[in-house]
């Protein structure tokens, strides 16, 4: 609610108490403390009535549970402990809003030898495991550390107004996974562990299991933007479809985030400005309408036809829109891709 703020205390050595402050004018209200000397307790979240706080605790030593680490709520009023919402291990990082708790906990497995990474949702308020999920580790990077099949999530967070990298997204209750073996990104609900769609990725698309991808969700939870250092792409959640790629390498546009509306993207040009688009999916272009009629259909590959037998000239918007291979270029693939759309079949090769 505004009224208080939480830090972990910064003492030149262990322990670490946790500290409740008052915003209006930074006196201390409370002070979380364990006993013993070797401990660390690092605030989370305040609960949506701002009545406890969910800390992480490293208490130093394994305790009856077979953990030396924990994630506890305490009351704001009086600072005293309330209740364990879960148990954990120091490896396993974790993201709350107050209401819901994600633990991410890595593990690896004795028949396969690979890393397999899972995810334990909690309710906060009723210290409840609402569902557990596992992934696998889609490889190793160069240096043979495991790479996480989670995607980094770019969080905005209001307030305040800063962008943080998460395996989650609290606020629009999703995460995205990659599957190595057939190249696709599944978003799931992060509360059920429900599969929401799955997205397939093309040849020319970044390996997210090896380059510095990352991901958004329109705050509405109708777009993916899967973003990398060469290529954007603007996917459809309702069905799954890839509705606009951005080279680039090629246009020097790096794009950044969608509007709270969700109707507008903000992008960076080649020459520093910072620009505003229509965001396809709400009201921009369809990848395959290339006449901008509402459909996809035989008149849209006859026109991208003209433009590869340059009997027409595209413009921007249209070349995008005539793009389904994603390889910036129009080409006879592009109008077999579209008919295949316009017939209700999947437009890939």
């Amino acid at each position: 609610n505004g009224q208080f703020y939480a830090a972990t205390s910064s003492y030149p050595r262990p322990p670490y108490p946790g500290r409740i402050y008052r915003t209006a004018d930074s006196s201390i209200v409370n002070t979380l403390s364990l006993e013993g000397s070797d401990y660390i307790i690092s605030p989370l979240a305040f609960t949506p009535d701002s009545e406890a706080l969910l800390v992480s605790i490293y208490n130093g030593r394994w305790d009856e549970g077979g953990s030396i680490y924990s994630y506890e709520l305490w009351s704001v009023s009086t600072g005293k402990f309330l209740r364990t919402v879960a148990r954990a291990d120091p490896y396993s990082r974790a993201l709350s809003d107050g209401r819901t708790l994600a633990v991410q906990l890595k593990r690896i497995d004795s028949a396969s030898s690979t890393q397999v990474v899972t995810l334990r949702v909690y309710d906060v308020a009723e210290a409840k495991l609402l569902h557990s999920a596992s992934h696998p580790s889609p490889g190793k990077d160069s240096n043979g550390a495991f790479i996480s099949p989670f995607l980094r999530l770019d969080v905005k967070q209001h307030p305040p107004n800063y962008e943080a990298t998460a395996f989650a997204d609290m606020k629009k209750n999703v995460y995205l996974t990659f599957n190595a073996p057939d190249r696709s990104l599944q978003l799931w609900e992060l509360t059920t562990g429900r599969l929401l769609q799955t997205f397939r990725l093309q040849e020319e698309d970044p390996d997210p299991a090896y380059t510095g991808v990352s991901a958004q969700v329109s705050l509405d939870g109708k777009t993916v933007m899967l973003k990398s250092a060469t290529r954007v792409s603007l996917w459809r959640v309702e069905d799954g479809s890839r509705v606009a790629n951005y080279d680039q390498e090629v246009s020097g546009m790096r794009l950044l985030t969608f509007s709270l509306d969700s109707r507008l993207m903000a992008y960076i040009e080649s020459n520093g400005a910072l620009a505003v688009a229509i965001n396809p999916v709400k009201g921009g272009f369809v990848l395959g309408d290339v006449d901008t009629d509402g459909t996809v259909n035989v008149r849209d590959a006859i026109l991208t036809l003209r433009f590869i037998t340059e009997l027409a000239s595209p413009t921007p918007r249209e070349k995008q829109a005539a793009d389904l291979s994603g390889d910036s270029i129009i080409s006879v693939t592009d109008v077999i891709l579209i008919l295949r759309k316009a017939v209700g079949l999947n437009p890939t090769l």
